[in-house]
């Protein structure tokens, strides 16, 4: 039986709040390509959405701030078919870039197509790339910077992209240092850029080691301009690794093993100590580890990172979408769920410096979800990670019911704002009535009485919240 939810939201003061606004469909079709889609958000929150369509099409999608649908859709000019992901960037509210790879015929490789928007995504063009005929320039990622320029990372390959005078025919190729004592893996990248420097992380699905190769200066096409491959000390099992840029830096976030995350800050040489963070968990605390890799992504704008991502829900059979952000890079939030039993594929997340953002998915080979990530109130004065759940009797079970209350944060605030739930799962009564009690403070107990089939339970959670300015 599906779970009965109670929800109540406690305002200490009117403000802004951190929460994800109701979920929407801005692409639904029936067939055999999965659609992949990518985000970007301006200064607005202006979503800029591309994902691929039934014919591996490229095709886009603006979604204007605080409206669940697409203002504008069009199908991105192009001979061939989309390889596969294309990547969208908001260089400013009016400049829209878009970056993928066409299928050269016959299957043997793929070109870099380009497309740019002048006018806010109303028209695009198509950009030509020079001396990209049958290169193979397939890629993995794609990050801005440095300066008007996008940088494409794929395993042990670096292409530089000047979208003033768009050149990708040459590519650096890069020794990545990497042991693959099993054979026959999957290799992958991320790339990255710290202040004027690209990065290139590399590694294998099922090796054991984590690479990266920086630039040292000069042509980032020669060869010699880059380090060798360097291990990346103290990692596990790193497949996926995640990196981005903000304020803090360039963060390198990857899987520890176990599940695990770990989050590292990029000093101009290397990567530096290790730093457990709580995102990317990719099962519920009912769910057996079934391992595997949750479908997610990290974004980077102005003060924070973001970190999006799907997770096994604990009905079974779908997924939680969460959302999770950061301002050093070493301390996320407490994840705050934006979309409940879905089918979340290919989570991508983007966010404006004002942190008005777009969460988007794509699940299997059908539709294309999205919701909006609301701003943050107080952000500035008071890091989220500085509200947490200390412990307490949160959970009970009565009869064939098991009772748990959550408490989440829309604000850590000053001002507070909570949103504590009563969740039902199991066969039984349905709950009749639940009243909450918050206390106040900056250690506080969240009480909830619970009458369920005539029977009163008490819950209660201990929580620390920023303390008042």
């Amino acid at each position: 039986m599906r779970a009965v939810l109670i929800a109540g939201l406690v305002v200490a003061a009117l403000a802004p709040a951190a929460q994800a606004d109701e979920v929407f469909r801005i692409h639904s079709s029936s067939g055999t390509i999965a659609p992949r889609p990518t985000v970007a958000v301006d200064s607005r929150g202006v979503g800029h959405v591309v994902f691929r369509d039934q014919e591996a099409g490229a095709r886009y999608c603006r979604v204007p701030r605080n409206r669940n649908r697409c203002d504008r859709t069009l199908r991105l000019a192009a001979d061939r078919r989309l390889e596969d992901r294309a990547h969208v960037f908001a260089l400013s509210d009016s400049s829209i870039v878009v970056v993928g790879t066409l299928e050269i015929a016959g299957g043997s490789g793929s070109d870099i197509a380009l497309w740019r928007s002048d006018d806010g995504g109303n028209s695009f063009a198509s950009v030509p790339v020079a001396n990209n005929e049958g290169v193979n320039e397939s890629f993995d990622d794609a990050a801005l910077g440095p300066g008007a320029n996008l940088s494409l990372g794929s395993f042990s390959h670096f292409t530089n992209l000047s979208l003033g005078s768009p050149e990708a025919h040459r590519s650096a190729v890069l020794g990545t240092g990497l042991t693959n004592p099993g054979g026959g893996a999957v290799s992958q990248a991320a790339v990255g850029v710290a202040g004027t420097t690209p990065v290139v992380v590399n590694w294998y699905d099922e090796g054991s080691e984590l690479s990266f190769n920086r630039l040292t200066g000069g042509d980032p096409h020669d060869d010699a301009n880059w380090t060798e491959g360097e291990l990346v000390p103290g990692v596990g099992e790193p497949h996926p690794a995640f990196l981005a840029t903000g304020n803090s830096g360039l963060l390198l976030v990857h899987h520890a093993g176990g599940g695990r995350y770990d989050a590292r800050l990029f000093d101009g040489l290397r990567f530096g100590d290790p730093a457990r963070v709580r995102i990317f968990e990719l099962f519920s605390n009912d769910a057996p580890d079934q391992g595997g890799h949750p479908d997610a992504d990290l974004f980077a704008q102005g003060a924070a990172y973001h970190a999006a991502w799907d997770k096994l829900a604990r009905s079974g059979g779908t997924n939680d979408v969460l959302w999770s952000w950061s301002l050093d890079g070493r301390r996320f939030s407490r994840p705050l769920m934006i979309a409940e039993d879905v089918q979340g594929e290919d989570v991508q997340v983007a966010a404006s410096s004002g942190f008005r953002g777009l969460a988007v998915w794509g699940p299997g080979i059908s539709s294309v979800f999205a919701t909006h990530l609301e701003p943050v109130g107080g952000f500035a004065g008071c890091r989220p990670p500085d509200c947490e759940l200390l412990g307490g009797r949160g959970t009970r079970r009565v009869g064939r019911s098991r009772l748990s209350l959550d408490v989440g944060f829309r604000e850590c605030g000053p001002p507070v704002r909570l949103r504590p739930r009563v969740r039902r799962r199991g066969s039984g009564p349905r709950i009749d009535r639940v009243r909450f009690d918050t206390g106040s403070g900056e250690t506080r107990r969240v009480r909830a009485e619970v009458r369920l089939g005539g029977r009163e339970v008490t819950l209660t959670r201990r929580i620390r919240v920023c303390p008042a300015a």
